[in-house]
């Protein structure tokens, strides 16, 4: 038969072992406010920088839209991150569909800020980069690094889009010859055009119009 001071002391056992796992969940729920504060803060500094970027995006925004009579430019945020569209219209100088797009986001514990850069051309009749990344510790961020990397990327983006025209590939359809010159070419880049005989000749010089304009039969034809 057990004897009462064993039951006391097993009594005393298990209440050890409870007390023990109460201490595990207060210390539990005092982690989790800590980490909770923790995040709460860097999701604040995340805000504070993406607002701070934001600005200095708009120049750099405005500086295409202003070149670019065609751009479309969309906007959109949310509590991780946001994203900059740049859609380029459909002209017959650029046939393709192009979008730019940057988009700013963090690491999951929100201890970094990424800028995604992709560059979309469609079709994909040459190579160019289509994606780039530059990422930064939130607790070091450099806004001059950071901005230099988005305009390197813009200025990347602005020489394959005015390659466009000169590709033939996207430019078959709108293709003519200069029948001075005898050089194949977008017709949008001539520098003249005239009509001989019902047909409209197109050139990629003035020289090429005015030998063509005074003596139109020469070329013709050969």
């Amino acid at each position: 038969m057990s004897t009462p001071s064993g039951s006391n002391d097993l009594a005393s056992r298990l209440q050890q072992e409870i007390d023990k796992a109460k201490g595990q969940v207060a210390q539990f729920h005092k982690d989790s406010s800590e980490k909770a504060q923790a995040l709460s803060a860097r999701y604040a500094k995340f805000e504070e920088v993406r607002a701070r970027l934001a600005k200095q995006f708009e120049p750099r925004v405005k500086a295409i839209t202003e070149r670019v009579k065609e751009a479309k430019v969309d906007h959109e945020r949310d509590r991780d991150g946001g994203e900059v569209r740049i859609s380029m219209g459909h002209t017959d100088l650029v046939p393709p569909g192009v979008m730019l797009r940057f988009v700013l986001s963090h690491g999951g514990a929100v201890e970094s800020i990424a800028i995604d850069y992709y560059l979309s051309i469609i079709p994909v009749l040459f190579e160019f980069r289509s994606h780039d990344r530059i990422e930064m510790p939130l607790d070091t961020i450099d806004d001059a690094k950071l901005l230099a990397w988005v305009d390197d990327r813009i200025v990347e983006f602005t020489k394959n889009y005015l390659q466009i025209p000169f590709i033939e590939a996207y430019t078959k359809d709108s293709r003519v010859i200069d029948p001075v010159a005898k050089v194949s070419f977008n017709r949008v880049l001539a520098k003249g055009t005239t009509e001989y005989k019902g047909t409209k000749y197109y050139f990629a010089s003035e020289e090429s119009l005015k030998a063509f304009q005074h003596e139109p039969a020469k070329f013709v034809g050969v």
